[in-house]
Parts: C-alpha cells; sequence; structure tokens
C-alpha cells in the first residue's frame, strides 16, 4: 500500500491488525524504516514512529517482489512512481465510479500525486 502522508498511512491501519502482527514493515520513500505501534492497544489510535534506521535496499526489494507477485516488471528504481501508480489504480477502484459527476464530486479528479524525494 502507498499513502501520501504517515498520518493518513496511521489512519487507514487498524490497531487490532498491528497488534495481531498484520503489518510487518513501514517505509518512507527515501527508505527510512517506521514503527507500526498500537500504544492504547486494538481499540486505540496507531502511531507509525520514524526511525533512525534507513533500509531502501529492503523498501525496493519488497516492491520487486510485489511486482513479480502480480505479473508486472520488476523494476523498482523510482519509488514515488511505484507508489504513485498504487495510488492511480486504487483511485479507479472508487466506489461509485459511474455516473462520472458523481465519482468527480466525491473523490476528485484523482488521487494527489506525492512530490519527489
Amino acid at each position: 500500500m502507498a499513502f501520501g502522508s504517515e498520518s493518513e498511512a496511521a489512519g487507514y491501519v487498524e490497531a487490532i491488525d498491528v497488534d495481531d502482527g498484520e503489518y510487518d514493515a513501514a517505509y518512507l520513500a527515501d527508505g527510512t524504516v517506521l514503527k507500526i505501534l498500537a500504544p492504547d492497544g486494538p481499540e486505540g489510535p496507531v502511531v507509525l514512529q520514524r526511525t533512525d534506521e534507513r533500509d531502501r535496499d529492503a523498501l525496493i526489494a519488497r516492491i520487486r517482489a510485489y511486482q513479480r507477485a502480480n505479473g508486472r516488471p520488476a523494476d523498482a528504481s523510482d519509488v514515488i512512481e511505484f507508489a504513485d501508480g498504487l495510488r492511480q489504480a486504487e483511485w479507479e477502484k472508487r466506489w461509485p465510479r459511474r455516473p462520472r459527476w458523481l465519482a468527480r464530486r466525491l473523490h476528485g479528479p484523482g488521487p494527489e500525486l506525492l512530490d519527489p524525494i
């Protein structure tokens, strides 16, 4: 999954899933590793905490594995382009898609693209 911000990601992730170990890694586009925490237990909010660790190689490896698993070229040289592609694909799946005027009114003209690093 790709999100436009840390707060957007934290708002999507459910604390019960964090407690159950559903998420094993989170990264910023530059490879900064984020800790995924549910300090108040399964009913509380999720917190993404930046660490001093950077592991861009692990991020690229995960992207390549995702691409291979989905039958796509494994090129992962541009993390922002990859994330924008994921966000675009998710946006296109949103409901309702028809009528178009209603979809635009509810969702806007498209996903907000990420800023390059």
